[in-house]
Order: C-alpha cells, then structure tokens, then sequence
C-alpha cells in the first residue's frame, strides 16, 4: 500500500472517530473493544454495561490513551484538511458530555479537560 493510502486511511479512521465523539450524550461512554479496534463504539447506560466493558477487555485507561492519541493525530492534520478541524470542533461537545459520564474521576476529567484546551488552543493558532 503506498503512503498515500495509509494516510488517507488513518484519516478517514480519525474522521471517523471523532464523529462517533461528538455523538455521545451524558452518561455514553466509549468501548474500543480492548485495544483492538481502530474505532469507539458507544455504550450507552444499561444494566450490563459494565458486564460488557469487563467481557471487551476494555477500560479507562484504554479510552484515554485512544483518545489522546485521535486529538493529537486531528490536531497534527486539522491545519492542512478542513474537514477534520471541523469534526475536532464537533467532538468537543461528546468530551464534554464524556466528562460529565465520569465527572466523579478527578484523573479522567482533568485529562479530558487537556484535551479540550489543545482543541481550542489548534483551532485559534491554526
């Protein structure tokens, strides 16, 4: 596969992605199934939620790192591709939502919080 593809690929998965964020509503949470799907799910609330997170090998921790990494990767390409400075500003509202899904963990919030602040900080600098 030429370079090209694969970062038209990752593009589209960082697209993708960050549409899926700007979808979750108060109280969703993200599930990459472990960390083996280039693409969140959402969970919405329910009695087997957790069973479900347990079951995928999913976690925080996974969910941070992921998202960290699609913000970081938006950010690097949002300057030369319009569509992904757009959608970066759509999936701030599903991170906010986000926060307030795990508004009790003081680790997840603050680095939600991060992320937000590199969002904006793109879209006024870029």
């Amino acid at each position: 596969m030429a370079n090209k593809d694969c970062e038209d690929f990752d593009e589209d998965i960082i697209l993708l992605t960050l549409e899926v964020i700007s979808q979750l509503n108060q109280g969703d949470t993200l599930s990459w199934v472990g960390d083996t799907q280039d693409t969140p799910n959402i969970q919405r609330r329910g009695p087997f939620r957790a069973v479900r997170r347990i079951w995928n090998q999913d976690c925080r921790a996974i969910t941070l790192t992921k998202i960290n990494e699609v913000v970081k990767t938006a950010i690097s390409i949002a300057g030369r591709e319009p569509r992904v400075r757009s959608h970066l500003l759509s999936a701030s509202a599903g991170l906010r939502n986000l926060k307030t899904t795990y508004e009790s963990d003081v680790n997840f919030v603050s680095t939600i919080n991060l992320c937000l602040e590199e969002i904006q900080s793109a879209m006024v600098y870029n």
